[in-house]
């Protein structure tokens, strides 16, 4: 693609407590590839979180860019207590 600048203008979880951000790989030529790095963290504040087996989480992205408008993903995630209780 021509265009290989791909700014992020929103970003949605499911679910909403995920940190999400996209960035450039660091590498000096990634801007000419087009690399990026999709960041997912789960904050050590997160509540304990389990979909049902026939649903999924998700991330949605939207970009300004002419040809990727949007990047859906399905997510799957469970989130318990450290200490496993």
């Amino acid at each position: 693609d021509a265009q290989r600048a791909l700014p992020v203008t929103r970003i949605e979880t499911k679910p909403a407590f995920l940190r999400v951000w996209v960035e450039p790989c660091p590498v000096d030529d990634s801007q000419e590839l087009g690399l990026y790095y999709l960041h997912i963290e789960v904050p050590p504040d997160a509540p304990t979180f389990r979909l049902p087996p026939t649903q999924r989480g998700a991330i949605h992205l939207e970009f300004d860019h002419p040809r990727v408008p949007t990047l859906d993903l399905p997510l799957d995630l469970i989130v318990v207590p450290r200490d496993g209780a």
